[in-house]
């Protein structure tokens, strides 16, 4: 199945960090029961706004500023994303989408 991991970001007042997101993630792999998981890494924009993480508003948001053109701009966020599903995964298969 793919877990849209947007969904952390989403159901937090904060930017989740390595811990919390980790968390997460090891909980959705225990879930699936050894079945696949596909992780997608976060789309924020758009139609996915964040509180604390504010987007200028944009002629047509589904092609601006959002998911891997926010990785690009703020790389630290997709590493700590990436970190936490390496820690959660902890030697199984790991499958990850970019949006």
């Amino acid at each position: 199945g793919l877990y849209r991991t947007e969904l952390a970001y989403m159901a937090s007042h904060s930017m989740p960090d390595v811990a919390t997101q980790s968390a997460i993630y090891k909980e959705v792999l225990a879930a699936s029961a050894g079945k696949r998981v596909i992780f997608r890494t976060f789309d924020i924009g758009a139609d996915k706004q964040l509180p604390y993480f504010p987007i200028e508003a944009e002629a047509n948001p589904a092609l601006g500023w959002r998911a891997s053109r926010i990785a690009i701009d703020r790389p630290i966020i997709l590493r700590q994303q990436l970190r936490a599903m390496v820690q959660a995964a902890a030697g199984r298969r790991l499958d990850i989408m970019f949006p």
